[in-house]
């Protein structure tokens, strides 16, 4: 059920963002086959299935969030390095003839802004080199943690920064920008506000919240489960007698 909630989270925040071309197109709403799966979506889906489902089991949420998110984490990794193969989430074109990732293929996203054979930051490795980080970070201290929760709270974080940082250098301009700000100087491709950028700040503010909230308002450890002890024989039981030693062969 996570994953199948993730797919359609994933799709779903996809045609929030792109509703002007499903207006359009209303069968496109059908066509996964031609790409439109958003990364915040799914993992939004993910979590919102997983905390029902621990709700209505009674299971610590915060404590198998932990568990998972490094999996999440290393999972980005690869995925992103699916994103480009197929040359989707690529970057803007880095201006230097000696820098950046070359396409060929006229399948790819990249083929349809007409930036083949064009250098362009590689901004899914980018994307991928942050999370492959935070999975080794997040492996190395799981054992230092303080209450349950906190790791995924320092993922929320770290990913929120790295990933506005990353999206300063996309190039693909129809995944949606809110706000169009050009900090290096080409119109074409605004730096500032785009609608990964608004959520990631949203992670990134969600993420320290929830760190001080655990840290300040720690919830209460729940007992482990008692073991039934067997019942000993009654005083003045006579007790069996010990097994004779083996006769020699």
């Amino acid at each position: 059920w996570i994953l199948i909630a993730a797919m359609v989270g994933s799709r779903v925040l996809f045609i929030i963002v792109n509703i002007q071309d499903y207006i359009a197109d209303p069968l496109a709403l059908i066509k996964i086959w031609q790409g439109g799966l958003v990364f915040y979506g799914g993992f939004i889906g993910a979590v919102l299935a997983s905390w029902y489902y621990c709700r209505r089991h009674d299971i610590d949420f915060f404590r198998i969030a932990d568990i998972m998110i490094p999996s999440v984490a290393l999972g980005h990794v690869l995925g992103r390095l699916g994103c480009y193969s197929a040359g989707c989430c690529h970057g803007m074109p880095t201006g230097s003839e000696w820098y950046g990732a070359v396409f060929h293929d006229h399948g790819t996203v990249v083929a349809r802004n007409h930036l083949l054979g064009t250098p362009i930051h590689p901004t899914q490795l980018y994307d991928a080199a942050a999370e492959l980080a935070i999975f080794v970070f997040l492996v190395l201290y799981r054992n230092r943690k303080r209450v349950h929760g906190e790791l995924i709270a320092l993922w929320l974080m770290l990913y929120g920064f790295g990933r506005f940082l990353v999206e300063m250098f996309r190039g693909d301009t129809e995944r949606g920008v809110l706000v169009r700000i050009e900090l290096f100087g080409n119109p074409k491709y605004p730096q500032f506000l785009s609608t990964s950028q608004i959520v990631a700040l949203a992670l990134l503010a969600f993420g320290i919240g929830l760190l001080v909230f655990l840290r300040r308002w720690p919830r209460p450890t729940p007992p482990a489960p008692e073991v039934p002890l067997q019942p000993g024989p009654e005083p003045g039981t006579p007790q069996p007698p010990p097994p004779a030693p083996p006769s020699p062969a």
